[in-house]
């Protein structure tokens, strides 16, 4: 099994990555990067994966922006336990999710929904070893 340490910077790095990002790809950003650096590699990442309208971009960027910035806050600043850092983080998300997908056409909503799908089981088996 992980040691404790390990354990804690993969949860970490998994709520750090959770608003949205975790619907794309987890290799380019880390805890360490600024919420501005991970801000910009999720709508990079957004507008090419979702389609996004390349006008809409500035707004993806702000909303990211926002989430980067309470998860650097109320999570990778805070010296919480797991199992809170956890909780924290899915609270976060679901309350980005909540003006995300009103942006999104039916068609992004979908295949937002299957990403995540995909890359939460890719992660549960990396983390988990099967």
């Amino acid at each position: 099994m992980l040691n404790q340490k390990i354990m804690k910077q993969l949860i970490i790095l998994l709520i750090c990555l959770l608003s949205s990002s975790l619907v794309f790809s987890q290799e380019a950003i880390s805890k360490e990067d600024s919420p501005e650096k991970r801000a910009a590699y999720i709508t990079d990442q957004m507008v090419e994966k979702l389609e996004l309208d390349i006008n809409l971009k500035d707004t993806f960027y702000a909303l990211n922006l926002k989430y980067a910035n309470i998860i650097q806050k109320e999570i990778i600043d805070q010296d919480l336990s797991l199992f809170s850092q956890y909780h924290k983080g899915m609270k976060i998300n679901k309350k980005k999710e909540e003006e995300l997908l009103p942006l999104l056409s039916e068609k992004q909503k979908e295949l937002y929904q299957s990403l995540k799908k995909e890359n939460s089981k890719k992660f549960l088996a990396k983390l988990f070893g099967f």
